[in-house]
C-alpha cells in the first residue's frame, strides 16, 4: 500500500502522559486527500516537510470535507517521539522509530529477519516493509463486509479452524469470492513482540507462491493490535477434522486414493518450502495446518513457526509436540529432516484417522491413555513409533517408517518422498478408476 511513499504512525495511549499504550495507526503521508479507515469514515490530509515537521488534517468524512482534528508537529515531537497532547506519539518515515531501510528517504526496504533471534526493527518498521512488500490493497468490499460481520458478532468461521478465523465475502463484479480471514490470537494482541511475529509470518507468506501452498490474499488492519491476513478459503477444513469426521462415520482405515493424494500433496509442499534459497523449514507441521478444498485437494498453511535454516543449532519449543521430531524434543541441531519426521507421523494419522500415538496406553489393567508427557519421553528415546494398521498399503506404511526414523539422516527428503509418493498415487488411480 505505502511502497516507495511515506507515512505518518501514530501512536495512542488511554491515560494523560502517553501512558497505557492502545494501539497504533498509519497513515499515507501524500499531501494529498487520502482514505483513512476501511469504512470510508474518516479521510486524512499528511504532509511530511524536508526540516523533519508534519502536518495532518483528519476529516470525518471520506472526501476531506468535515475537518474533525489536526496536527501541527514540529521536527523534535517527530524525530525524538515526544508525548503530544498528553495522549498520542509520532513517528514518520525517514526517523529511526519508523524506518522503511534507507536513510537517505529513498524508500528502498529492507527484509525482515527470519532468525530465532530478536528483530531490531521497530513495529512500525515491520508494517511499512510488509505493507511494502505486499503492494496489494484488499478490495474494500470485502473488508467493508468484514467489518460489519464482526460488529453484529455474526461470525461465518471456516469450519474447524482456530477461534480466531473468520469468512469473509467479497462481493467485487458481484461474484462471490470466499476468503478465510485469520487474526492475531487475541491473548497476544497486546504484546509488540507478537505483533512483530504476526508481520514476519505475512512477510513470510508473500514470498511464497506454490500451488500446494495456502494462496495470500492481504492483509488488514485498524490498529496494530487488530491486524489480520487475508487468505484463499479452503472449504473443507483442516486435515484434522477431515479424519476425526471419517472416524465417526466409522469409515474404513488405511490408505486410499484420497488418502495418498493428500499425503503426496502436503510432500508436494515441503519439496517447494525445503527448495528455498536458504531453505525453509515449517516447524510445525500437523493435520490441523494442512487445509482442504472441497475436492479434497491439500495445501499447507500456518507459517508462524517457520525459519529459513541457519548456520547453527535451533531452539526447541517450536512446532506442536505429538508431531515434532526427537532432535526438536531435545534442543539438538535440526533441519528439515524435522520437517519429514512430522509428515510421517501425518502418515499414521492418515491411516488410523486417529491423532499421534493413540494406540500408546499406561502400563496398567485400566488400559489408560499415556500422558503426553510420557509419550514425548519415549519418543525422544526411540522407544515409541507411530504405528500403521495391518491392511495398510505396504508402500505407505514403509515411507511413513522411514519419515520417523530416529536418525534424521536416515529419513528420505522431501524430493524423494514425493517421487515415491507419485508413484503410488499413479498405482492407486489406476486401482480407483481415476486419473490425477
Amino acid at each position: 500500500m505505502f511502497s516507495g511513499a511515506n507515512y505518518l504512525m501514530i501512536d495512542v495511549f488511554a491515560e494523560e502522559g502517553c501512558e497505557s499504550y492502545t494501539g497504533s495507526n498509519i497513515f499515507l503521508a501524500a499531501g494529498t486527500c487520502q482514505l483513512a479507515s476501511y469504512m470510508g469514515q474518516r479521510s486524512e490530509i499528511a504532509t511530511l516537510f524536508n526540516d523533519g515537521s508534519a502536518y495532518m488534517t483528519i476529516y470525518n468524512d471520506s472526501a476531506c470535507g468535515k475537518k474533525a482534528q489536526t496536527f501541527d508537529l514540529n521536527a523534535s515531537t517527530v524525530q525524538e517521539h515526544t508525548c503530544y497532547r498528553g495522549y498520542n506519539k509520532f513517528y514518520t518515515t525517514d526517523n529511526n522509530g519508523v524506518d522503511l531501510g534507507s536513510n537517505s528517504g529513498n524508500g528502498s526496504t529492507t527484509g525482515i529477519t527470519t532468525s530465532t533471534g530478536e528483530s531490531n526493527l521497530s513495529t512500525g518498521a515491520l508494517v511499512g516493509i510488509v505493507v511494502a512488500c505486499l503492494g496489494i490493497v484488499i478490495c474494500p468490499a470485502l473488508l467493508v463486509y468484514w467489518r460489519m460481520r464482526r460488529a453484529k458478532k455474526g461470525k461465518t468461521k471456516n469450519r474447524n479452524r482456530e477461534p480466531d478465523s473468520m469468512l469473509a465475502i467479497s462481493d467485487k463484479n458481484q461474484d462471490e469470492e470466499r476468503y478465510a480471514v485469520d487474526m492475531s490470537p487475541r491473548k497476544t494482541r497486546k504484546s509488540m513482540r507478537h505483533v512483530k511475529e504476526f508481520l514476519t509470518e505475512v512477510k513470510m507468506m508473500t514470498m511464497m507462491n506454490h500451488p500446494r501452498v495456502v494462496k495470500f490474499i492481504g492483509v488488514s488492519w485498524t490498529n496494530l493490535m487488530d491486524l489480520c491476513v487475508v487468505t484463499e478459503f479452503m472449504e473443507g477444513g483442516d486435515l484434522r477434522s477431515w479424519l476425526s469426521d471419517r472416524a465417526d462415520n466409522e469409515c474404513p482405515i488405511g490408505f486410499d486414493y484420497i488418502k495418498v493424494k493428500i499425503a503426496a500433496h502436503v510432500v508436494h509442499a515441503l519439496a517447494y518450502l525445503h527448495s528455498l534459497n536458504p531453505p525453509l523449514i515449517h516447524r510445525d507441521l500437523k493435520s490441523r495446518n494442512i487445509l482442504l478444498n472441497k475436492k479434497s485437494d491439500a495445501k499447507l498453511a500456518d507459517f508462524g513457526a517457520s525459519r529459513e535454516r541457519v548456520d547453527r543449532t535451533m531452539t526447541a519449543g517450536v512446532g506442536t509436540s505429538l508431531w515434532i521430531a526427537p532432535e526438536v524434543m531435545m534442543g539438538e541441531r535440526y533441519d528439515e529432516k524435522a520437517d519429514m519426521f512430522s509428515f510421517g507421523v501425518v502418515l499414521s494419522e492418515l491411516d488410523s484417522q486417529l491423532i499421534p500415538y493413540a494406540h500408546a496406553k499406561e502400563n496398567n489393567k485400566a488400559g489408560r491413555k499415556m500422558p503426553e508427557t510420557a509419550i514425548l519421553q519415549l519418543v525422544a528415546m526411540g522407544k515409541l513409533r507411530v504405528e500403521f494398521s495391518p491392511g495398510a498399503l505396504k508402500g505407505m506404511v514403509q515411507l511413513g517408517t522411514e519419515c520417523t526414523a530416529i536418525d534424521p539422516t536416515e529419513r528420505p527428503t522431501a524430493e524423494e518422498a514425493l517421487a515415491k509418493l507419485q508413484a503410488l498415487l499413479a498405482q492407486e488411480a489406476k486401482r480407483a478408476g481415476k486419473s490425477n
